[in-house]
């Protein structure tokens, strides 16, 4: 079979996946809970455009990582980090925009990195957060308000302090995914230039890792579409792991800081491997490659 008929056929399958489970997705933990999740669900409807692949409500205030009732956490308060994606998928006013942006310097810590709660009670800080919080300022052009917060992003991504899992995060690609967020999210700023070629060579370096993360590889085969970066291994790999309901399977994403229960969200792996292998056929198709797979 070659590798785009294999290609076409996945792509029929995880869409009707995608279909049949339109707005009823939970992300569940590997103990076994289940539970609606807002952050997961503005990156698929960023990744598709699709209004109707998701369940979102808009708030009236806040924007809360939980869809619904608070599992695991007990108490979670609005987070920085949820709030940053949120207004920079679906965007409120400018003026609420900016004032959310105001509260957001105000939790900046002595090292002046943006927190990822503005409760001073949680001091925590990640560079995947520091991504997200990034992409939003430079998304309303105040990308030069928060250059502690950037410099760190490009320091972790140049330095690979990635290969050390994080509190919420366990592998390189989410933060990779983030940075692509960052890079995709203004123009003609030569510090977001020199920040596509870093992202450019580090997703390199991992093309033929994690063969059995089908997350991974299918942010890897994202950002490698971006690129124009070849990468067939990521892809046939990504296609052995379709299972018989078209989906993906849960794909672990982060975890809960305290407790580091991992958290994985079907709908949103089959959306990212729908959307790497759409794009890498559509790139084959342009370019006339037909591989073979396996």
């Amino acid at each position: 079979m070659t590798l785009d008929t294999k290609s076409i056929d996945c792509l029929r399958r995880v869409q009707k996946y995608l279909d049949r489970n339109a707005r009823h997705w939970v992300s569940e933990t590997d103990t076994g809970i289940t539970f609606k999740d807002n952050f997961i669900e503005l990156l698929m409807l960023e990744e598709t455009g699709n209004w109707n692949l998701v369940d979102l409500r808009i708030p009236q205030g806040k924007w809360n990582y939980f869809g619904s009732k608070a599992v695991i956490v007990g108490d979670y308060p609005d987070d920085n980090d949820t709030n940053a994606v949120a207004s920079t998928i679906v965007k409120p006013v400018d003026s609420r925009a900016h004032a959310l942006m105001d509260e957001l310097l105000q939790s900046e810590n002595e090292d002046g990195i943006i927190q990822l709660y503005q409760d001073p009670s949680r001091p925590r800080v990640c560079p995947e957060v520091s991504a997200n919080i990034c992409t939003f300022f430079y998304t309303y052009n105040r990308g030069h308000e928060v250059r502690k917060s950037f410099d760190w992003v490009y320091s972790a991504l140049q330095d690979r302090a990635y290969h050390v899992p994080g509190r919420y995060y366990f592998n390189p690609e989410p933060f990779f995914y983030y940075v692509r967020r960052l890079v995709r999210s203004a123009k003609q700023q030569p510090e977001l230039d020199r920040l596509k070629e870093l992202l450019a060579a580090r997703v390199q370096e991992r093309i033929g890792t994690t063969p059995d993360d089908p997350g991974c590889l299918a942010m890897r085969l994202l950002i490698c579409h971006d690129f124009n970066i070849p990468n067939q291994e990521d892809l046939q790999a990504l296609l052995r792991l379709q299972e018989e309901d078209g989906s993906f399977g849960v794909g672990w994403y982060y975890r809960f800081g305290r407790s580091q229960i991992k958290v994985g969200h079907r709908g949103f792996t089959a959306t990212l491997a729908l959307e790497a292998i759409k794009k890498n056929l559509l790139s084959a198709d342009e370019n006339g490659a037909n591989g073979s797979i396996e």
